[in-house]
């Protein structure tokens, strides 16, 4: 009999175990769950900026670049890369040698044409004189044959003979003081001068002459240019020649010269980010020259064409900055981190909260859980009673609460300008809200979060 009972109570209380476990079970295991770890960060009311990064170069803007205007070997090098040197320093001695012989020829080539002009014109005077002599004989010639023609004592032929030998005369003294003319470099029409001791000054205005008087000049030149000097004041960055090399005709840069206050960071920035900047725009020049040091800067000249710089497409941007006090070498490479300002006065989250593929834009919104009172106390640790609590007691109290928690809030916002980290918000949060910025994929709408560290 009491065998009999027991089964219907075994059962009874089978049956009330599995609707437990079915019914309160989860309930239990759901309040039990642990919140799980989430960075969360603040929607923060500030500006918005942007970094342009570009590389490039420093270089000077001021130089001087030292030619040669000479022929010969080069003798002496009185400088070396890095000097300092002042206008007109001496910087490189050529050999005189060739330069000197090419000045006495072009001067022996200058006075022979001056010999060469002087005599043409003495010849043609000489000749215009014969001519005019000529002239005045063929004229009594024709005028006497012209009287023994009315008088039958000249046969018409020996006549005619003498009318042309007069004619072609006339024409030969016309044409040689036409020649006199022209080499005298008067006008047409007017009379040439016999007068020597005006020779100089047409010789010197010929052709001829001048080209022989600029061969003379430029030999002369590339005598003196034999002591090559500093066209300006600087640090020597360059020597393109040593002691040995000949300088040639198409010799032209030998040294060059730099104004170290005048160096700038030149740099190219992509032309996808050249809308975003202008000039003024402040800027953080690096370099591996200088050991991890920072400069200072700003955007002082964007140049206004765009050019092709091997698959893509940039534009030459000048940073200035203040050169005093530290090293800067001119042809190192250098990276300019521009900054540009987008929107001033925006809220902003980190471009990590966007929900990936939500439409419309979302992120996942903290709301703060707060726990019920206990024992009369408030969250906040006051009495329920309104009296103070204990300040010793509310901070150990403090330190033994676990941290807060939140719940996930599924949140539609509508974005502004954005950067590459950083996001505006045109609608849907405030100031102060907290965002999920990392394992936005784990979370699900009512989760239970706490405030944990990125990446963990």
């Amino acid at each position: 009999m009491k065998k009999t009972k027991s089964v219907p109570v075994i059962i009874a209380v089978v049956v009330l175990a599995l609707v437990a476990v079915v019914v309160i079970g989860p309930k239990v295991m759901k309040k039990n769950k642990p919140a799980m770890s989430v960075p969360l960060s603040a929607v923060e009311k500030g500006t918005l900026e942007d970094r342009v990064s570009a590389a490039g170069s420093f270089q000077a803007e001021r130089y001087t670049v030292v030619s040669s205007q000479t022929v010969g070997i080069v003798k002496e090098v009185h400088v070396k890369p890095g000097d300092h040197v002042s206008k007109n320093d001496i910087i490189i001695l050529v050999d005189e040698r060739e330069s000197r012989e090419a000045l006495s020829s072009a001067e022996i080539a200058l006075e022979e044409t001056r010999r060469s002009l002087s005599l043409e014109l003495s010849s043609l005077r000489a000749q215009i004189r014969s001519a005019t002599t000529e002239l005045d004989q063929a004229i009594r010639a024709a005028d006497g044959a012209d009287r023994l023609r009315t008088v039958n004592g000249i046969s018409e032929e020996e006549a005619r003979k003498a009318y042309e030998q007069r004619d072609s005369v006339r024409l030969s003294l016309a044409d040689l003081r036409e020649k006199l003319r022209m080499e005298e470099g008067l006008p047409a029409g007017e009379v040439p001068s016999f007068d020597p001791a005006l020779d100089m000054k047409t010789i010197e205005n010929s052709p001829a002459f001048r080209k022989a008087a600029l061969d003379t000049d430029s030999a002369r030149r590339a005598l003196e240019g034999c002591v090559i000097r500093a066209g300006g004041t600087g640090t020597l960055t360059e020597i393109y020649v040593a002691v040995g090399d000949r300088l040639t005709v198409t010799t032209t840069q030998v040294a060059r010269i730099e104004e170290p206050s005048s160096v700038i960071a030149e740099v190219n920035v992509d032309e996808v980010d050249i809308g975003k900047i202008h000039e003024g725009l402040p800027a953080e020049i690096t370099a591996d020259s200088m050991l991890g040091k920072t400069i200072n800067g700003h955007v002082e000249r964007i140049w206004p064409i765009v050019k092709s710089d091997g698959a893509g497409r940039v534009c030459k941007v000048h940073i200035g900055f203040d050169t005093a006090d530290k090293k800067i070498l001119s042809g190192a490479s250098c990276m300019a981190r521009i900054s540009s300002v987008l929107k001033k006065d925006a809220l902003i989250i980190p471009a990590s909260a966007l929900i990936p593929g939500a439409k419309p834009t979302a992120v996942w919104l903290a709301e703060e859980l707060v726990p019920a009172a206990k024992d009369g106390v408030k969250a906040d640790g006051a009495k329920a009673d309104g009296a103070k609590p204990d300040s010793a007691k509310l901070d150990a109290k403090k330190k033994a609460e676990p941290a807060k928690q939140y719940k996930a809030v599924r949140c539609e916002i509508t974005i502004g300008a954005s950067t590459v980290s950083n996001l505006e918000v045109v609608s849907g949060l405030q100031a102060g809200d907290l965002v999920a910025i990392d394992k936005i994929a784990l979370i699900t709408d009512g989760m239970t979060m706490q405030n944990g560290s990125v990446g963990k």
